[in-house]
């Protein structure tokens, strides 16, 4: 049978005190914003309300929004010495589980450019760190972060990252040092060699000028796509990776063992080449690229090729933290104003994923704009508990119909939204 939005009048009724849960959830870090002299609490817990209340969200319209002192917030958000880079760590983690519904944010680093790095004046108005000036690259930064979770105890099963990180061997090596999976998507272009090369020095053309020094592969590499049309249909095996919302997502995948080798390593690396083959119910053809430490005697090939799809729930995630709380909406020109922004965000987020989690029996079909819009409603009041779960009801409805209808052109399944258990996967 399919499935169905209940349209008791109990629907949502737990939903209806989620400001309480939320200030509960804040309450929870209450130590953080504390020192010696000063406790700031209060701040950080109308600061929230705010991100969660209003669409303008920067210092001065939480400050009108919610009746604290303009300067006093500002001072709270610039100037004030909590950690922000303890509540990011305890707040939340970045990962996809269950069904690959779930994710949540746990870290972040604020990138640099060199012309920055270079202006120390600059950075000391900013109000940036001394030992943090220091340029790191986007790469560098990924590592940290890996290397970061780590040490903080955070359980993951793989990274995943888009291909600007994993057309570069060094994270990928990096990741692989400290004894994680990855599965790093990569460009089009990107070489393999099909056996492992070796590694000679060239002989000299003639007996005039310098000895090579540089080693040069003893066999050519092959760029993905240009091996792509080396395949024919025997090569591909057809998988089901998960159901989606539209459909089960479906693909031909073709996994081979490869060498790259970037020339800055002494020898080859080893790597499994993952390549998806999908098309959209428009007709239009994707190919995936990705390369993984993984292997074929380890993991199954649905593992792998789910691995290669975990990817998506991380940007949706993303996305979202970006549309409800503004994770891309700070106005700010300080070095600490900008990590306290984030680690309240992340407070914010990981409420949310709370309310996911806790609600998924009752409301399966719960969005981050369900919770939103309930705060809301309980802090403007300006509808009932029932109207405002009535309009959330509605919603659900017409998002399960449209799930059901999907499912039924296909074959007349039944939709089962199960909780199968994904690899952790924490994103740099």
């Amino acid at each position: 049978m399919s499935k169905r939005v209940k349209k008791s009048k109990e629907y949502g009724k737990t939903l209806a005190t989620s400001l309480k849960r939320m200030r509960c959830h804040i309450s929870d870090y209450e130590s953080i914003f504390r020192n010696r002299t000063e406790r700031f609490f209060v701040k950080a817990k109308k600061y929230t309300e705010g991100v969660v209340k209003i669409d303008m969200r920067n210092i001065e319209r939480i400050s009108e929004d919610t009746g604290v002192d303009y300067f006093q917030m500002q001072h709270f958000i610039t100037e004030s010495n909590w950690d922000a880079r303890k509540l990011i760590d305890k707040v939340a983690v970045f990962a996809c589980l269950s069904n690959g519904d779930f994710a949540s944010m746990s870290d972040a680093r604020l990138f640099l450019p060199k012309d920055w790095c270079n202006d120390v004046k600059r950075c000391q108005k900013a109000g940036i760190p001394e030992k943090k000036m220091a340029f790191r690259s986007k790469l560098e930064l990924a590592s940290a972060i890996v290397r970061h979770q780590k040490e903080q105890g955070i359980a993951f099963d793989f990274v995943t990252a888009d291909d600007y990180y994993g057309n570069d061997a060094s994270l990928a090596r990096e990741i692989e040092n400290l004894g994680s999976v990855y599965m790093l998507d990569i460009h089009s272009d990107q070489e393999i060699y099909l056996e492992k090369p070796e590694l000679i020095l060239p002989r000299k053309k003639s007996v005039r000028g310098r000895k090579p020094k540089r080693f040069m592969a003893s066999i050519p590499g092959i760029k993905v796509n240009a091996y792509l049309t080396m395949l024919k249909a025997v090569h591909w095996q057809i998988l089901d990776v998960q159901n989606t919302t539209k459909d089960v997502l479906r693909g031909e995948y073709h996994f081979a063992k490869g060498w790259i080798w970037d020339k800055s390593t002494a020898e080859p690396e080893r790597r499994l080449l993952v390549i998806r083959n999908t098309t959209s119910g428009k007709g239009t053809v994707e190919i995936k690229y990705s390369f993984t430490n993984a292997n074929l005697e380890q993991y199954e090939p649905e593992g792998i090729a789910c691995m290669q799809s975990g990817r998506y729930f991380i940007e949706h995630n993303i996305k979202e933290s970006k549309q409800i709380p503004g994770l891309d909406q700070f106005q700010t020109r300080k070095w600490v104003a900008w990590q306290h922004q984030i680690a309240l965000n992340f407070l914010v987020s990981s409420f949310i994923l709370k309310e996911k989690l806790e609600l998924f029996e009752e409301m399966p079909l719960l969005s981050a704009m369900d919770v939103k819009e309930m705060v809301i409603c309980e802090l403007y009041e300006q509808m009932t508990q029932d109207q405002m779960l009535n309009r959330i009801n509605k919603r659900h409805t017409i998002r399960q119909k449209d799930i059901n209808r999907y499912y039924w052109k296909k074959s007349n399944l039944s939709i089962k939204l199960d909780c199968k258990i994904y690899p952790a996967v924490y994103y740099a």
